[in-house]
C-alpha cells in the first residue's frame, strides 16, 4: 500500500473545533476516520456535521443561506442566514476551526465573526491545531472536572494578534478562496499551501457548482429528494466540459428568424423568374429604342445644327476661303526666301565645323600619347610621381652613358650599388624581423600619450623593437613629462616645438613597414638588374657599346620629351574640354539649322496644296446654300413627330460633323415614324411588369396611361437592377439555404450531443458500480430519466434528412425547436442561449439486480439500501471532481445512522474508504451494530460545562474517540493512557 500510494499527493482534513459556537463550549473532534456521533436531539449533532459547509464552500457570509449552505435541522426544517449566524456565530468570540493537511504540511482554517451583516472571516495559518489550542481553551486547567477552563482573555482581536504572529493569512475574497482552498500547484507553495480539496481544473465556476450540489448530498445521504441528486449529475457533466465549445449554446429563435427571412425572398425571387419573359422582350424594345433615340437624337441634332451653320455661316466662310487662299500664297514666298538664307547659313557652318573638328582630333591624339606614357606606370601615381620617375629615368640614363664612355665610371658605379645592396638587404631584414617577431615594438609597450610623443618627436621609434627594463622606462617617462600635447600641437617647457601631431597606429605602423618592405625588395631587384647590365658592359665590343649609347641618348630624350607632355597635360585638357564644347554647339547649330530647312520645305508643299484646295471649297459653299432651305421644312416635321423624345436629349448632345443629303434627311424622317412604333409597344409591356409589383410599391403605376420618357428611364434602370441581379440573388440564396441547414443541422447535432454526454456519462458510472455489491443484490446500475418533450424531439429529429441541403426544411421543426429552446435554455446577456443539463435530467433511477434473478428491477429498496447506494454513487461522483493523483481524506455526513443494518454499514465504510472519505454519522441513541460497523464514537452531552463562555453553549468534548476494542487487544499501556 505504501508502495501504491508513492506517487499520490494526500489531502486530508484532521480535526473540527467549536469554541463558543452552536451547542459547545469547546468541541474538538476528530473527523479523519469512521466516526458515529451519538446524543439526544438538540444537541447539536447535525449542526455540527453541517458546519462542515462553512469550510468546503468557497463563501464569506450568510446572505441567501438556503441556496449556499442548505442547513436543515433533524426535522427536515430548512434555517433562514440570520438564525443560522447567529447559531454560529453568536459573538466575537465564537470561533470554528478545521485542522487539515496537504502535500505542503498541516495548516488551519479559523472562522470568526465578520465586520459587516451575516459575514464571517476567514484566517488561515500553516500549523498543527494543537500549537495554538491555548489560544482557545485552558485545556490543563482542573475546572469542568478536569475538561479544562475558557480562558477570560478570549476576543476576536487578540486572537487575531496572535495568528499574525505565526504567519496567518486572510482568505476574505471569494475568487482568493476558489484559487487557495481548490487549486493546487506543487511548485507553487504559497498558492496552494491551504489547498483543501485539488479540483481537476482548479475550481471552475462549474466544478464548485457540482461540488455545492454533492456537499447538499454528501450532507444527506439518505435523502429521496429527487432533485439533488439529477441536478448535481447535470452539473458534474457540465463542469467536465473542458472548453466552453463543448456546451450545447444554440439560438433557435434566431435560426427561425433565417428560416423566415429565405422563405420571404424565395418567393420574391420566384416572382421575378415569373416575370422574366415579359422583361427581356421590354428590354430589347428598350434598348433598341433608347439606341435609336439616341442615334436619331444625334443625326437629328447634327443635321439641324449642321444646317444653322451653314446659312449663318455660308457667305463667312466664302470669304475666308479666299482669304486664305492670299495668305498661302503669301506664306509660301515667304517661306522660299527663308529657305534660301538658311541654305547659305549651313554651307557657311558646315565649314566652321570641320576647322574645330581638325583641331579636336590633334589635342585628341596628344592626350592619347600622355595616357600611353602614364599607362606604363600602373597604379596611383600622380604627374609629379611621374615626373619623379621619369627624372630619376634620366638620371640613370645619363649614368649609362657615363659607364658607356668611361670604364671607370662603370667600376665606381658598381661599387656604389654593391654597398648600397649590402644597405638595403640589410633594411630588407630588419622590415622582415620587426613584422614577423611577436616581441612588441619601443613604442607599444610605452603608455599611449608617451608613444604618440616619440613618434611625432622622429618616425624612427616605431620600427625600434626592444623591451624597456623598469629604469629604462621610467627614465622615458620622465622625459615624456617634460613635454605637453594638446590641439595646437607639442610643446616643449611651453615653447611650441610642432605645429601638427600624429597619432601612433599599431596597425598602420605595420602596414607601412610592409610598404617599406615592398620598396626596398624593388630597389634590390632593380641595383641586381642594373650590376647585372654594366657587368656586361665590360665584355661588349665597340660596336654594341655604340648601339647602346645611341639607344641610351634616344631614350633620353624621349623621356624629356614625355616630361613635357605629362606637365602639358593639365593644358591639353582645358583645351579638349574647350574645343569639345565648340564642336558640339556648332553641331547642334548645324542640326537646327536643317531641321528648319526641312520644315520650311514640307511648308512650302502645304501651301500649295491650301491655295487649290481654297477654290474647291468656294465652289462647294454656293452649291450648298441652296439646298439649305429644303432640309429646314423637312427637318422641322422630324422634331414634330417625335417630340419630345428626341428633343430632351439635344441639351445633353453635343454636334458631330456630318453631311446634310437629301439621302440623309429621308432616312432621318424614316427612323423617325419607327421610333414612335417602338414607344407604344414599351408602354404596353411596362405597364403589364408593374402591374405585377416586381418593384416595390408600383402596382398602382401599372394602371397610368402613359408614360414619359423619364419615367420609362426610371422604371426600365428599376426593373433591370432586379432581373440582372436575379442569377446572383438565386445563387446566393441557394448558398445561404445551405449554409442555412447545414447550420441547422450542426446545432441539431449539438443538441444531440446532449443526450451522448448523458448516456457515456451513465455508462462511466455504471462501469464503476460493477466494482462493488450491496446486501442481497448481484448488480446495481443507475438509469437517467430524461424529460419527456426532449426525448420526443430526439425521436423527431432522427426521423428527417439532415442531408438535404438544397431546400428548406419545413417549418414546423423551426417552431419545435424554437419551443424547446424556451423552455430548457437558459438565456444571458450578450451571450447564446446554453442548454441547461438540469431540466433534461429528470430523475436518477436505481436498476437493481437481486441474488437469483435475470432482470434488473427499479422497485424501490430499503431505506438502508437506498442509502447504501446513495453512498455509493456519491462517492463516485466526489471522486470526479478531483485529481486522479490525489488521494483524499474527507467525510461524508450521514445524518440517520441507525436506519442502516450493520452488514448495509460496513459496506458503506468499505465504499467510503476506497474513495478516500469516511462515514461522519449521527444517531441519537448509542447502538452496538453501528459501534462495530464504524469502529469509532462519540458520546456527546456525556458532560456539560459548570463554567464555559456562555450558559447556552455547555458541550464540552476534547478526547479521543471511544471505540470498541477486542480484550485481547487491550495492553497496559493503553489502559494507561484511557
Amino acid at each position: 500500500m505504501q508502495q501504491e500510494n508513492a506517487f499520490v499527493d494526500r489531502f486530508a482534513i484532521r480535526r473540527l473545533i467549536f469554541v463558543n459556537s452552536a451547542a459547545y463550549a469547546y468541541t474538538e473532534i476528530r473527523i479523519d476516520q469512521h466516526t458515529a456521533l451519538f446524543g439526544r436531539n438538540n444537541l447539536g449533532k447535525t449542526s455540527m456535521l453541517n458546519a462542515l459547509k462553512l469550510f468546503l464552500l468557497p463563501e464569506i457570509n450568510f446572505r441567501q443561506c438556503d441556496r449556499k449552505f442548505g442547513f436543515k435541522g433533524a426535522n427536515g426544517k430548512q434555517y433562514e442566514g440570520p438564525e443560522s449566524y447567529q447559531y454560529y456565530f453568536p459573538e466575537d468570540r465564537s470561533f470554528i476551526i478545521l485542522e487539515a493537511e496537504n502535500i505542503h504540511g498541516p495548516f488551519c482554517l479559523i472562522l470568526h465573526r465578520g465586520s459587516s451583516e451575516l459575514s464571517y472571516g476567514r484566517m488561515a495559518v500553516p500549523i498543527n491545531y494543537d500549537e495554538i489550542r491555548c489560544l482557545f481553551w485552558d485545556l490543563y486547567h482542573s475546572d469542568n472536572e478536569g475538561l479544562g477552563s475558557p480562558l477570560e482573555s478570549l476576543s476576536l482581536k487578540g486572537i487575531l494578534s496572535q495568528l499574525w504572529t505565526h504567519k496567518a493569512e486572510p482568505l476574505g475574497d471569494v475568487k482568493i478562496l476558489k484559487e487557495r482552498l481548490f487549486s493546487e500547484n506543487r511548485i507553487d507553495p504559497f498558492h496552494s499551501r491551504y489547498c483543501l480539496l485539488p479540483f481537476r481544473h482548479g475550481g471552475t465556476p462549474k466544478e464548485i457548482e457540482a461540488w455545492r450540489q454533492l456537499i447538499h448530498l454528501a450532507f444527506d445521504i439518505s435523502a429521496k429528494d429527487d432533485k439533488t441528486l439529477p441536478t448535481a449529475i447535470a452539473t458534474i457533466i457540465e463542469g467536465e466540459k473542458k472548453r466552453s465549445e463543448e456546451q450545447v449554446s444554440v439560438d433557435f429563435a434566431e435560426i427561425l428568424d433565417g428560416y423566415h427571412a429565405l422563405k420571404v425572398n424565395s418567393n420574391r425571387l420566384q416572382k421575378i423568374q415569373n416575370a422574366l419573359p415579359e422583361w427581356l422582350e421590354l428590354d430589347n424594345l428598350y434598348e433598341q429604342y433608347k439606341h435609336d433615340t439616341k442615334h436619331l437624337a444625334q443625326q437629328c441634332y447634327n443635321q439641324i445644327e449642321a444646317l444653322n451653320i451653314s446659312i449663318n455661316t455660308n457667305g463667312q466662310k466664302l470669304k475666308h476661303a479666299l482669304e486664305a487662299q492670299n495668305n498661302a500664297k503669301n506664306k509660301e514666298k515667304h517661306a522660299n526666301q527663308r529657305y534660301t538664307e538658311l541654305t547659305n547659313k549651313l554651307h557657311q557652318t558646315q565649314g566652321e565645323l570641320k576647322s574645330e573638328r581638325k583641331i579636336l582630333d590633334d589635342i585628341t591624339q596628344r592626350i592619347k600619347l600622355i595616357k600611353k606614357i602614364k599607362d606604363e606606370y600602373p597604379g596611383t601615381f600622380s604627374n609629379n610621381e611621374i615626373i619623379e620617375l621619369l627624372q630619376e629615368h634620366i638620371t640613370e640614363q645619363s649614368t649609362l652613358l657615363d659607364t658607356l664612355r668611361n670604364d671607370n665610371k662603370r667600376q665606381e658605379r658598381m661599387m656604389f650599388l654593391i654597398e648600397e645592396q649590402k644597405s638595403l638587404q640589410a633594411n630588407r631584414e630588419q622590415y622582415k624581423i620587426l613584422l614577423e617577431s611577436e616581441q612588441p615594438l619601443l613604442l607599444e609597450t610605452l603608455k599611449p600619450e608617451t608613444a604618440r610623443l616619440l613618434y611625432n618627436l622622429n618616425h624612427g621609434f616605431a620600427d625600434i623593437q626592444m623591451r624597456l627594463n623598469e629604469k629604462q622606462a621610467e627614465s622615458i617617462e620622465a622625459f615624456a613629462d617634460l613635454f605637453t600635447i594638446d590641439q595646437q600641437g607639442i610643446w616643449f617647457l611651453e615653447q611650441q616645438l610642432l605645429k601638427t601631431v600624429s597619432s601612433f597606429d599599431k596597425k598602420q605602423n605595420k602596414e607601412l613597414l610592409q610598404k617599406k618592405l615592398l620598396e626596398t625588395e624593388q630597389d634590390i631587384t632593380r641595383n641586381d638588374k642594373e650590376l647585372h647590365e654594366l657587368k656586361r658592359q665590360g665584355t661588349d665590343s665597340k660596336e654594341i657599346i655604340k648601339q647602346k649609347q645611341d639607344t641610351a641618348k634616344n631614350r633620353l630624350i624621349k623621356t624629356k620629351e614625355d616630361i613635357e607632355r605629362i606637365k602639358a597635360e593639365e593644358t591639353y585638357q582645358k583645351d579638349y574640354k574647350k574645343y569639345t564644347q565648340q564642336v558640339e554647339t556648332v553641331e547642334e547649330v548645324l542640326k537646327a539649322l536643317s531641321a528648319e530647312s526641312e520644315k520650311i520645305q514640307e511648308q512650302i508643299i502645304l501651301l500649295k496644296k491650301e491655295t487649290a484646295r481654297s477654290d474647291d471649297v468656294v465652289n462647294t459653299l454656293k452649291e450648298q446654300q441652296r439646298n439649305n432651305n429644303v432640309f429646314h421644312d423637312q427637318l422641322n416635321q422630324v422634331k414634330e413627330v417625335t417630340a419630345p423624345s428626341i428633343q430632351l436629349l439635344f441639351s445633353q448632345l453635343e454636334a458631330e460633323q456630318c453631311e446634310l443629303t437629301h439621302d440623309a434627311v429621308a432616312k432621318t424622317r424614316s427612323q423617325a415614324e419607327h421610333l414612335k412604333e417602338c414607344s407604344e409597344s414599351i408602354q404596353e409591356l411596362l405597364s403589364n411588369l408593374l402591374k405585377a409589383d416586381i418593384i416595390e410599391n408600383t402596382e398602382n403605376a401599372g394602371f397610368k396611361g402613359s408614360y414619359t420618357y423619364q419615367e420609362i428611364k426610371n422604371f426600365h434602370q428599376s426593373l433591370k437592377l432586379c432581373f440582372d441581379n436575379l442569377s446572383a440573388e438565386q445563387q446566393n440564396q441557394q448558398d445561404r439555404i445551405i449554409a442555412h441547414n447545414k447550420e441547422t443541422a450542426i446545432k441539431i447535432d449539438e443538441l444531440r450531443s446532449a443526450a451522448s454526454q448523458i448516456h457515456t456519462f451513465e455508462k462511466e458510472l455504471n462501469q464503476q458500480f460493477l466494482a462493488y455489491s450491496v446486501s442481497n443484490l448481484a448488480a446495481i446500475k443507475v438509469k437517467f430519466s430524461l424529460h419527456p418533450r426532449f426525448e420526443v424531439l430526439m425521436r423527431e429529429m432522427e426521423k428527417i434528412n439532415f442531408h438535404n441541403n438544397e431546400n428548406l426544411y419545413d417549418e414546423t421543426l423551426y417552431n419545435h425547436l424554437n419551443d424547446f429552446c424556451e423552455e430548457f435554455f437558459k438565456r444571458s446577456t450578450n451571450s447564446t442561449p446554453t442548454l441547461r443539463m438540469e431540466l433534461i435530467i429528470q430523475k436518477v433511477i436505481y436498476c437493481y439486480l437481486l441474488e437469483g434473478h435475470e432482470k434488473f428491477s427499479e422497485k424501490e429498496q430499503s431505506n438502508g439500501t437506498t442509502t447504501m447506494v446513495n453512498c455509493l454513487l456519491l462517492s463516485i461522483l466526489l471522486k470526479r471532481l478531483l485529481r486522479n493523483d490525489a488521494s483524499i481524506s474527507i467525510p461524508l455526513v450521514m445524518d440517520e445512522m441507525g436506519s442502516l443494518d450493520r452488514e448495509n454499514l460496513k459496506t458503506a465504510t468499505y465504499i467510503a474508504e476506497s474513495h478516500g472519505f469516511y462515514l461522519f454519522g449521527a444517531s441519537p441513541d448509542i447502538s452496538s451494530e453501528i459501534v462495530s460497523a464504524v469502529g469509532h464514537y462519540i458520546s456527546l452531552g456525556a458532560f456539560k460545562a459548570t463554567k464555559s463562555y456562555h450558559a447556552d453553549r455547555l458541550v464540552i468534548y476534547h478526547g479521543k474517540c471511544e471505540s470498541l476494542t477486542s480484550t485481547n487487544e487491550i495492553t497496559s499501556e493503553s489502559v494507561g493512557n484511557e
